[in-house]
């Protein structure tokens, strides 16, 4: 009896087969055209709107240290006043005399604060900690950032395999359908083997289907984290820096987190401002200096010019303002214990999102290990099983229920690697190791202190605004 041309149709789906199993490693390789991590992180460091933002938003609040320590610097103001009158003088019993004048005057003043009851000390201690507080912030929206990037980047990664995998499970499905109808025709096989086999390869068609689409759902999100589509993306070899133990990543997710740093300086400039609104019960000093001149200040001297000189020393006692200032202060200090609650629970979210992306790590990593061994093992049960299919002691469900594990086991493995990969990110987040200096990105780091230094004590002139 010949042998059945099924028979021939088994030989390209064991290689199928073996292509499937390898798929999950051909993004490994980087080809010269491919995106790194690293250049999506250092495009996005570079481009990213909500980073721009957070950064001119830095430069904005670094405007209230100069604006405070304004406070320690004179005031110079002057004033001119030029106009016309006409006045009339009768004595008893004659008659009126009108006669007009130009009066012009004059006048310089310097004021010079001396004492402002401890406000300006407390606004320049408040303005300095909302700079340490929004910096903060800036590395956080980086992280933020950057954490958008690394899950779209690795999302990229993972769906692009899977729609290699999808695509491989079915064109094996199709050689497999195709050995089928051979079979059937020569009378080894039933039409319910063929209906079988159909319904397989029609389950791998809407797979694959939903496959791509899923790949240009993700595709969208890198471009919106990135800010252009990607190419063939490769699996990454970027990791971040992470600590050892458990203890250690906890310990720095409740320290160094960009959003406890932000809420800590927060929590002092809310005790600064306490400061601030009790010193406006003080009293307050200011040294006045003036200087006037005027020409014809009066009818009877309409040709005279008079120049006056003075320095005066003020003392202003505020004794009651209607209880607004007690009620501030008390406002103020209800404030405090606010930004502290705030400081506990970033603490506590911080620690949080670190465990939950160390379990999640762990985890991943076991998993990698688990479904490697079970896709090796797949593998061998599926060829074994083809072989004992052709000597008709399996049937082609059995075939198929083999192939459909393999390929379970398959997809499962790809998204255990993007589920590590992507753990190992959210922990750097957690600790505030999830920003360009950590990473060494190949970009030239934005200076917080540039701007600071140039403003902080600056007297006039309007340069570092737009142009930043």
């Amino acid at each position: 009896m010949p042998k059945p041309r099924g028979g021939q149709k088994q030989r390209p789906l064991r290689s199928g087969a073996t292509f499937a199993v390898m798929a999950a490693a051909v993004l490994a390789a980087t080809p010269a055209s491919a995106q790194t991590l690293t250049e999506a992180f250092a495009y996005t460091y570079n481009n990213n709107p909500q980073i721009l933002a957070q950064r001119a938003l830095l430069r904005s609040t670094d405007e209230q240290v100069p604006q405070a320590l304004a406070n320690w610097r004179p005031t110079v103001t002057l004033t001119g006043t030029a106009g016309f009158e006409r006045a009339g003088v009768a004595a008893r019993g004659t008659s009126t005399q009108f006669s007009s004048f130009e009066p012009r005057a004059a006048d310089l003043r310097i004021t010079q604060p001396l004492y402002r009851g401890g406000r300006t000390e407390a606004q320049t201690r408040q303005a300095i900690n909302t700079v340490q507080a929004t910096r903060a912030q800036t590395l956080g929206v980086e992280t933020q950032v950057f954490q958008a990037v690394a899950q779209s980047y690795l999302d990229v990664v993972r769906d692009q395999t899977l729609v290699e995998v999808n695509r491989n499970n079915e064109q094996v499905l199709r050689r497999q359908l195709e050995a089928t109808q051979d079979r059937f025709r020569v009378g080894e096989v039933t039409r319910t083997d063929v209906a079988q086999a159909e319904s397989q390869l029609a389950q791998a068609t809407a797979q694959r289907i939903n496959a791509e689409g899923q790949l240009e759902v993700s595709r969208a999100n890198y471009a919106r984290a990135v800010g252009h589509p990607p190419g063939r993306l490769v699996q990454p070899r970027e990791r971040p820096v992470l600590p050892a133990t458990r203890d250690e990543a906890l310990a720095l997710a409740a320290s160094n987190n960009p959003n406890v740093i932000s809420a800590m300086f927060a929590e002092l400039a809310a005790r600064d401002n306490i400061d601030l609104v009790r010193g406006q019960l003080l009293p307050t000093i200011n040294l006045i200096g003036d200087l006037s001149r005027s020409f014809a200040p009066s009818v009877i001297q309409q040709s005279t010019r008079q120049d006056t000189a003075s320095a005066v020393l003020q003392l202003t006692m505020p004794l009651y303002e209607g209880g607004a200032i007690w009620s501030q202060t008390r406002a103020a200090e209800q404030t405090v214990g606010q930004r502290r609650g705030q400081l506990d629970d970033a603490r506590r979210l911080a620690v949080q999102q670190a465990t939950q992306a160390w379990e999640t790590l762990q985890s991943a990593r076991a998993a990698i290990t688990s479904f490697g061994a079970a896709v090796r093992a797949a593998q061998i049960a599926l060829e074994g099983i083809q072989q004992e299919a052709l000597v008709g002691s399996r049937t082609v469900l059995d075939v198929l229920i083999s192939e459909q594990q393999l390929f379970t086991t398959q997809s499962q493995l790809v998204g255990a690697q993007h589920d590590s990969a992507l753990a190992e990110f959210n922990l750097a987040a957690a600790m505030g190791r999830l920003i360009a200096p950590e990473l060494r990105l190949p970009v030239q780091l934005y200076d917080m202190e540039r701007h600071y230094r140039a403003v902080k004590d600056k007297w006039l002139g309007f340069g570092g605004g737009l142009k930043e």
